[in-house]
């Protein structure tokens, strides 16, 4: 495969993956971002500060959730389990 024919599988796949971000949105209540890793859609978001000597980590519990990843062949899973040192933005889709 020549490079220019996989910057373009490259980029059609990337709108894919968009158009199913899209699409699946509007299913989900909560919107997970962390930092250099994925983005992920979820109905049920908990989150828990750990402690590791000195340290504390997040260990975030997904449940009917969708992970934007281009290299899973399932986006939509029942249950995810995440532990990071990064930042971890949670927002509340529900209208207030």
């Amino acid at each position: 495969m020549k490079a220019d024919e996989l910057e373009e599988l490259e980029a059609s796949q990337a709108l894919d993956l968009r158009d199913q971000y899209r699409a699946a949105f509007p299913l989900y209540r909560y919107e997970v971002t962390i930092p250099g890793e994925r983005l992920y859609l979820a109905n049920h978001v908990r989150v828990n500060v750990m402690e590791a000597g000195d340290a504390a980590y997040f260990e975030i519990t997904l449940t009917d959730a969708w992970v934007w990843s281009s290299v899973m062949p399932v986006r939509t899973l029942g249950k995810v389990l995440i532990h990071t040192f990064d930042t971890v933005t949670v927002e509340d889709k529900a209208p207030s």
